[in-house]
């Protein structure tokens, strides 16, 4: 716990492929479900207003 460079260290290469620090997958994953979040919405603002 002692060391001073720990938390300072920069993320590896692979992780810098989305806002989340994860793994190729796990930015992927996120994602879709981001874009799926996305359109849920769109479709429940859009349609919700005719009822």
């Amino acid at each position: 716990m002692t060391i001073k460079g720990e938390s300072l260290r920069p993320p590896p290469p692979v992780a810098n492929t989305g806002p989340a620090n994860r793994s190729p997958t796990m930015v992927a994953i996120y994602t879709i479900l981001a874009f799926l979040a996305v359109i849920f919405a769109l479709n429940f603002f859009e349609f919700g207003r005719f009822d």
